[in-house]
């Protein structure tokens, strides 16, 4: 017979991504569990709840414009006849712009603070939140 020991879970604030001007963008977690790990471009500016989420490919839809060049014929046709020296120099590219601090978390906080300065994302006075488009 299995014994499950009984569980208690315990609510945690929400990591901080970015304080800009008077707003704080809040991450998101996958099935709301800090265990599982962040989500990557979903984020809130309510540290108390994700119902009003958004994501910041939405928000800022150019965000991630900068990425490197890909690394597959279908998406980036210069792959194809690209030298091996090329290939090894995209793979590091991807490599920067995947580690924790490099480009793509660089591209989403100039992405965040960009609709922050737009008003596309306001705390009001009385802590609630507008997402305008």
């Amino acid at each position: 017979m299995e014994i499950n020991m009984p569980t208690k879970k315990t609510r945690v604030r929400p990591e901080t991504m970015l304080v800009h001007k008077t707003v704080t963008v809040y991450r998101t977690y996958v099935d709301n569990d800090v265990d599982q790990g962040v989500h990557s471009y979903w984020f809130t500016l309510n540290p108390d709840t994700d119902d009003q989420a958004f994501d910041i490919r939405v928000v800022s839809p150019s965000v991630l414009d900068a990425h490197p060049p890909y690394l597959a014929a279908d998406a980036n046709p210069e792959f194809a006849t690209a030298t091996k020296d090329q290939i090894d120099t995209w793979r590091k590219q991807w490599y920067e712009w995947n580690k924790t601090g490099g480009g793509e978390d660089q591209a989403i906080r100039n992405g965040l603070m960009d609709a922050i300065n737009r008003g596309v994302l306001n705390n009001l006075h009385d802590g609630s939140v507008v997402l305008s488009r």
